[in-house]
């Protein structure tokens, strides 16, 4: 008779608040009691505090209620709950500031928040939510909440473009970046992997964006600006004005020699404006003399971060290697194996001693 009369109770609360009496009381242990037509909803409640006030979801009857200073109230003492009109299962709610998350069947314990831009991102029970427009947000109403997708990785700014990057679900703050025109350049440590916020400079704040990130694994990427100039970027910071180069191969690759990790590096060059691609890192790691050569079997020479023009020069008596005379020192060096060795890549220099 009691569950039949309980139901009917939910009936009659479905047609709509003006036709309900919606009280509440703090019984002697402190418990939040709701009255809902003289029937009392007590162990079915999920609550949450915000200081002095509480909110009360009861999932049988889908109601959510407000209740006003429930802390210094007197025990068994009635006051008028108010019925907040919610039209979601999952949602979140503000009052005086604070908010709680009520997701599958629960408020939340918040672990950690943090404000965004005009998002509030909060994580609880080893989910991650951004709650949108929470400083522009209605106390007392309800918005739908879902937790941030795991997989998937995406960006957005303030007014002041300071930006956050989200991934598998998590906050990533990492400083590693580097401004170019109207992208910027982020490098995430903990996948070795470099992403374009592309038009981020001119892009609205607040707008979830998702990254173009680039081949995992490589650190250093050219990225073409106009004409033949490039930009080189390494773990998201620009090195371009710290580099030797040579344009090859009429100016479709690249070389790039960076001296402060003494690293040498080929790529394409035959980009369109504002595209980047990969640098290939050669394995090679010398300071001394070294040579490589190009598709047109053009040899370069390299010596402690210079490039060293050698005009006289002949083939070896076998043909496969050739003879190189140091312009500064006179000395004669032997590029072994010149004609059967790959193009674009780094090899050592052979002293010929008399």
């Amino acid at each position: 008779m009691r569950q039949l009369l309980f139901y009917c109770l939910l009936f009659g609360a479905s047609q709509g608040f003006a036709q309900n009496s919606f009280k509440w009381k703090k019984d002697y242990n402190n418990k939040l009691n709701i009255i809902m037509n003289d029937f009392v909803l007590k162990d079915q409640l999920s609550t949450i505090r915000f200081k002095d006030d509480q909110f009360a979801y009861h999932p049988k009857s889908g109601y959510l209620f407000f209740v006003s200073d429930f802390t210094p109230a007197e025990k068994n003492v009635e006051g008028t709950a108010e019925a907040v009109d919610r039209t979601y299962s999952d949602f979140w709610v503000k009052h005086n500031n604070l908010f709680g998350i009520y997701y599958q069947n629960s408020f939340l314990k918040i672990n950690k928040n943090h404000q965004l831009g005009g998002y509030r991102y909060a994580i609880g029970n080893n989910h991650s939510f951004l709650l949108e427009n929470y400083n522009k947000a209605q106390e007392k109403k309800v918005f739908p909440v879902k937790p941030l997708e795991k997989g998937k990785t995406f960006w957005l700014k303030n007014e002041e473009n300071i930006f956050w990057l989200f991934r598998d679900g998590k906050f990533v703050h990492n400083k590693r970046h580097f401004g170019s025109n109207k992208d910027l350049v982020y490098y995430d440590t903990l996948f070795n992997q470099t992403g374009i916020l592309e038009n981020f400079y001119i892009s609205t704040a607040d707008n979830i964006q998702e990254p173009n990130f680039l081949e995992k694994g490589v650190y250093t990427f050219v990225k073409r600006s106009k004409g033949d100039q490039f930009w080189i970027y390494r773990k998201g910071e620009s090195i371009g004005i710290s580099v030797k180069y040579a344009y090859l191969n009429d100016k479709t690759e690249l070389f790039v020699y960076y001296p402060q990790e003494n690293e040498f590096y080929f790529s394409n060059f035959a980009l369109q404006e504002s595209e980047y691609e990969a640098m290939t890192k050669d394995p090679f790691n010398n300071k001394d003399l070294v040579w490589f050569k190009d598709k047109k079997k053009s040899f370069w020479l390299f010596e402690d971060g210079e490039f060293v023009t050698a005009e006289e020069y002949t083939k070896t008596d076998d043909g496969k290697s050739l003879e190189v005379t140091h312009p500064t020192t006179g000395e004669k060096y032997l590029l072994e194996n010149y004609y059967d060795l790959p193009h674009n890549t780094i090899h050592p220099t052979k002293k010929i001693t008399s």
